[in-house]
């Protein structure tokens, strides 16, 4: 819980889905990145409803969080783009070497073994 100025004092990232930075993500311009990072805890904030003392604004801009209203400020509409991007997915990393050894002693039991070519079935 805090006030308007507390949030709006703070800079906000995203280390989790942007953990190089919303202007190195190549996902937003240089003046989005500059209004995540000066609004974007006040925004959270407000979805995540820790704001005490709501005024006239704050209402407004919980609406179009919710879609109740459109957005009409570039700081609203760069948050809900910000909202629209995925979760960062998981990399997997892989032992090349032990999954080549894996996929060498692996056992094909789908295959049909009663099923055995003589010399003289082989077609040319």
């Amino acid at each position: 819980m805090g006030t308007r100025e507390d949030f709006l004092s703070r800079r906000f990232y995203d280390d989790e889905r942007f953990p190089y930075g919303f202007s190195k993500s190549g996902c937003f311009t240089v003046s989005e990145s500059e209004s995540l990072e000066s609004m974007g805890a006040y925004f959270k904030a407000l979805e995540e409803g820790l704001l005490t003392d709501l005024n006239e604004d704050d209402m407004r801009v919980i609406k179009v969080l919710r879609g109740e209203v459109e957005a009409s400020s570039f700081d609203e509409k760069t948050w809900l783009k910000y909202s629209t991007f995925p979760k960062r997915s998981q990399v997997w990393v892989v032992d090349r070497e032990k999954s080549q050894k894996e996929a060498a002693t692996e056992e094909f039991d789908d295959l049909d073994d009663s099923l055995v070519l003589e010399d003289d079935d082989v077609y040319i």
